[in-house]
């Protein structure tokens, strides 16, 4: 995957390599010009610091939540810290539809039990945490699998724990709310407790469900709520459903919105529709008496779009 971070206060571009560009170098010009402006925040004439990742490849498989989150209402993992604590809320819009989903999880990776395969690590075992609860809900452990190259069954890799619920049903009633101080208590590593507060509830007021993306057109976006920054994602879609995620973005402030330039959306010119993800995070880290890596500590806020596209 490559990164390139975009501060018109610094002269350096940082790249990291290995993935292809979509974009044009006017584009990447108009990006790099550093234009500040009050208002909402536009990735043509960027303030803040933007992050842009083509041909995006999140971190998922064993750290991800696919596979207690089997809609992908939730965007993807992206850290490959071995202790995570994740608690998410998530709305999702399309013409016909509306849902809404709440998420906790618990899991921790075991370093001293790595996963190998010729040669290569390709994982971790995780560790029982026995009794893991949010506000006193406790959590239901669930077996973590994943699939292996070459090997014909899903290796099982221990224990995560989990809520999910979604549209009011399931996950023992665990609903997210905005703005809400949230305690983790487990007891596999000695006594130990956390409190976390979660940001606003992040909600896009325009465009709307009912609203199409115009490729010869910037796409102006308003939102309310989130937290000190702002993620944007677009990805393919299959019946509704994530399938690719084809850019990333990152606002590194929270200004009420943004414009996409209409050069960055050409990524979508093949596509009948697309699945925007705007997402915005709170993380803390922190240690436990007995597990011997940091704990990320995550909240986090999502408004799913399904648009329609048209040139």
């Amino acid at each position: 995957m490559e990164l390139i971070d975009l501060d018109p206060m610094k002269p350096t571009v940082l790249v990291r390599r290995r993935c292809r560009w979509y974009y044009s170098a006017p584009l990447l010009l108009l990006l790099m010009s550093g234009c500040q402006k009050q208002g909402p925040v536009d990735l043509i004439d960027d303030g803040p610091t933007i992050s842009i990742a083509s041909n995006a490849t999140p971190i998922d498989g064993a750290f991800g939540t696919e596979d207690i989150d089997s809609t992908r209402l939730f965007p993807p993992v992206e850290s490959k810290v071995l202790g995570q604590l994740i608690i998410g809320g998530s709305a999702y819009d399309s013409p016909t539809q509306h849902h809404e989903a709440s998420l906790a999880r618990a899991i921790f990776f075991d370093r001293n039990a790595p996963v190998i395969v010729n040669s290569v690590t390709v994982g971790y075992k995780t560790l029982d945490a026995g009794n893991v609860s949010i506000d006193d809900v406790p959590l239901f452990p669930r077996n973590k699998t994943r699939h292996l190259a070459g090997i014909p069954s899903d290796t099982l890799l221990g224990l995560q724990y989990s809520l999910v619920s979604k549209d009011g049903l399931g996950g023992r009633g665990f609903q997210f709310v905005g703005g809400h101080t949230y305690q983790w208590k487990i007891s596999g590593f000695g006594t130990f407790s956390t409190n976390v507060l979660s940001p606003p509830v992040l909600h896009i007021d325009s465009p709307g469900p009912n609203d199409s993306v115009s490729l010869s057109h910037n796409l102006r976006v308003r939102w309310t709520g989130g937290g000190n920054s702002i993620r944007i994602l677009i990805s393919q879609v299959q019946a509704g459903v994530r399938t690719r995620a084809l850019v990333r973005l990152r606002l590194n402030s929270n200004q009420g919105g943004a414009v996409i330039p209409a050069a960055l959306l050409q990524i979508l010119r093949n596509e009948p529709s697309a699945l925007l993800t705007f997402s915005s995070e709170d993380t803390t880290t922190t240690t436990a008496s007995g597990y011997p890596d940091q704990i990320r500590v995550t909240t986090s806020t999502t408004h799913n779009l399904l648009l329609s596209i048209r040139p």
